[in-house]
């Protein structure tokens, strides 16, 4: 199927940004893999099955918030046979990228917001055409993942968001809008409120309402002068791209300014043994994730923390090391955390949380060296990474793993409903009944 690509000159019309999003992303994933969940209500909760994170729409007409405590919903969920799933990173991931993948054939031009969207360049494609476009990206997605999705296609990242919103909110425009097609672009404006901005908090929402602008509109409409103001240069920018005139490109692989690896634990830990073995689970996720990116870290904060909400004394730890040599090696992560771990630790309290953090991230090819290490040594250590990551890879995460970390994770946060990994673990592979 061809397409006209676009030559007009008008600047409203060269620049087209679409932000895709994957509609209850968790809950559609879990949907991918048991068909009997589709038309029931579903919600999966957050790490630790504390909160809802995730609700299909069935759910959100029970009544069922964002962020609802679980324990304070069940009876209505139980009473309504919504099935409740704890979050699967590892399936949600995988299903993302596959989603990303598929995006890839309509354009090379592609910025990864978050796990559920992306933001895709459509300039090369005529205005009077980009809808149409847009469906068959839809189309693709959902017949290549089973992930549905909705497309929202304006001149600015923010407008492409506000079209996105009412892509997936309204029926009238099945998934997919173009402020190029709409015929009153300041009517769908009228209709978001100013919290549903990109961009803008609850607490600015509510400043914004007190000086009379409840909606994108009426932020659109404000003086210059007034929202350099009280918005700065950088509400400026929000407003100058509600009004159509581009002020961000997308990203197309932003360098990360830190990488965090954390998790409550499912039941409190009092010995450091456990402890132990959860800094260096996260120091081992932590080397995993510089090694995907090139990078090597500077800076280690190890950090670890007694409940907020529990009565009782409180104990926590926010501290670190400055690396000598930036590293993403595993074994030194996991030899810096534990040396701060074991200097701060203290007995006779109930921690709940653990993680580590690492910044002042730098290209694993622009690092001055250690004087002190032969080049034979560093060599031997980075071929070891990249053995132990391609196994794992290849045969499932912790197919090999370092014996710091553990191997039952007793601390581990809880996943009592948890689905299988279906697409990424051998023993868990959907089975087909013959």
């Amino acid at each position: 199927m061809s397409f006209t690509h676009s030559a007009a000159n008008n600047a409203y019309n060269d620049h087209a940004f679409a932000l895709v999003d994957c509609n209850n992303f968790f809950v559609s994933c879990e949907r991918v893999f048991d068909p009997k969940l589709r038309n029931r209500a579903v919600v999966v909760l957050s790490s630790n099955d504390g909160c809802i994170v995730s609700r299909s729409q069935e759910a959100k007409k029970l009544g069922i918030p964002m962020g609802a405590p679980l324990h304070e919903y069940l009876p209505l969920m139980l009473a309504h046979n919504v099935a409740i799933f704890s979050s699967n990173f590892v399936l949600y991931g995988d299903m993302s990228n596959r989603v990303m993948d598929a995006l890839d054939q309509f354009t090379p031009y592609k910025e990864i917001y978050s796990i559920d969207e992306a933001f895709l360049e459509l300039n090369f494609i005529d205005p009077a055409e980009r809808s149409r476009y847009a469906r068959i990206i839809r189309e693709t997605v959902i017949q290549q993942t089973g992930i549905p999705i909705s497309i929202g296609i304006a001149p600015t990242k923010t407008l492409s968001k506000i079209a996105n919103r009412v892509a997936k909110t309204s029926p009238e425009w099945n998934g997919v809008l173009s402020l190029y097609d709409a015929h009153n672009v300041d009517e769908i404006l009228k209709i978001t409120e100013v919290r549903d901005i990109w961009g803008i908090g609850r607490r600015l929402a509510l400043r914004l309402r007190a000086e009379g602008i409840y909606n994108a509109y009426d932020l659109k409409c404000a003086p210059d002068k007034w929202i350099r103001k009280n918005l700065s240069v950088t509400g400026l920018r929000m407003v100058l791209e509600l009004r159509g005139t581009p002020c961000a490109e997308l990203a197309y692989r932003s360098p990360k300014k830190s990488i965090t690896s954390s998790r409550s634990f499912g039941r409190p830990v009092e010995k450091i043994a456990a402890l132990e073995e959860s800094i260096a689970h996260h120091a081992t996720r932590i080397g995993e994730k510089l090694r995907e990116e090139e990078l090597c870290a500077r800076l280690l904060f190890v950090h670890f923390r007694t409940s907020y909400f529990r009565e009782g004394p409180r104990h926590n730890v926010t501290e670190g090391p400055v690396l000598i040599v930036p590293t993403a090696h595993t074994p030194k992560l996991i030899a810096a955390a534990q040396k701060v771990l074991k200097r701060t630790f203290k007995p006779s309290f109930a921690y709940t949380k653990s993680g580590i953090i690492v910044n002042d991230l730098v290209s694993d090819s622009h690092i001055q060296q250690d004087l002190f290490v032969v080049e034979e040594t560093r060599e031997k250590e980075e071929k070891l990474m990249r053995l132990i990551d391609s196994v794992n890879q290849l045969d499932g995460k912790r197919t090999i793993f370092f014996g710091a970390s553990g191997a039952n994770h007793s601390w581990s946060a809880k996943h009592d409903r948890r689905s299988q990994n279906f697409i990424s673990s051998w023993d868990e592979l959907p089975r087909v009944r013959a």
